[in-house]
């Protein structure tokens, strides 16, 4: 039995300081779910007022985008989609062996374990590739304004999704991270001083509570990291990068 699985607090070196981390509690896991869902109704609030910096990045320039760059974003979003359904209904079987079961069938469950993980990597990509392909021909022929209100609202199901992710990350930091073993000194005093470490340094403390706190196999792993779902899981340390409007792309390139 691996004791890893099962810590609930443990010393860990975090650059120069030696800190205790601790396994969020019941009533923190809850707060830290409704932490990540207000900060996801902020953002829909912001994309959705015409006078916020996050409409003028990620919306606005939606309206006069070609045609081919509104397709592009609507087919990387519904892709990014679907790898996270994939992920969350192609999973491994058990394979558990056989009640008195011969060398001979043990030795077969043992080989198909080792196969599993490749038969389920071949048949998420086959999922994500056939969907991908009806997806394109089906909006091959859409208009412009059918393309817009497409992209708008990918774009509003991404920005919530990865503000989302990073509140979650950020409230598991700030509850979980204590200067002393006994842990009654929080080494964050909000949530916010976690989001707003450099790159580099907030990764580290995220990273470090789920692979040497909160353990879970490799698959749970992967299956947490892609789907983002903060009912029973944890998302992926960092985020992919929200990309702006076309519009506001060009204003970053003068």
């Amino acid at each position: 039995m691996n004791e890893d699985l099962f810590v609930v607090k443990k010393k860990i070196n975090i650059g120069e300081a030696e800190l205790t981390f601790r396994v969020l509690s019941d009533l923190a896991l809850q707060d830290r779910d409704e932490y990540a869902m207000l900060a996801m109704a902020r953002r829909r609030r912001e994309l959705d007022d015409p006078n916020s910096n996050a409409h003028e990045l990620y919306i606005k320039g939606l309206e006069v985008a070609p045609d081919d760059e509104l397709r592009g974003i609507v087919l990387l979003a519904t892709q990014t989609d679907l790898q996270r359904e994939a992920i969350r209904t192609i999973q491994q079987a058990p394979l558990p062996f056989p009640d008195n079961a011969s060398d001979e069938e043990k030795a077969d469950i043992v080989a198909k374990r080792e196969a599993e993980p490749q038969r389920v990597l071949d048949e998420q990509n086959a999922f994500v590739t056939t969907r991908i392909e009806e997806f394109s021909k089906s909006i091959k022929d859409l208009n412009h304004d059918e393309l817009v209100k497409m992209a708008k609202q990918k774009q509003f199901e991404q920005q919530a999704r990865l503000v989302s992710i990073r509140a979650f990350q950020d409230f598991t930091v700030y509850a979980s991270v204590f200067e002393d073993w006994e842990c009654t000194k929080r080494y964050f005093a909000k949530p916010l001083q976690v989001s707003e470490l450099p790159t580099e340094a907030r990764a580290a403390f995220v990273i470090a509570y789920f692979n040497q706190v909160d353990v879970i196999s490799p698959l749970d792993l992967q299956r947490r990291f892609m789907t983002g779902d903060s009912t029973d899981s944890a998302p992926q340390s960092s985020p992919p990068e929200p990309t702006p409007a076309p519009s506001a792309q060009k204003k970053h390139r003068k």
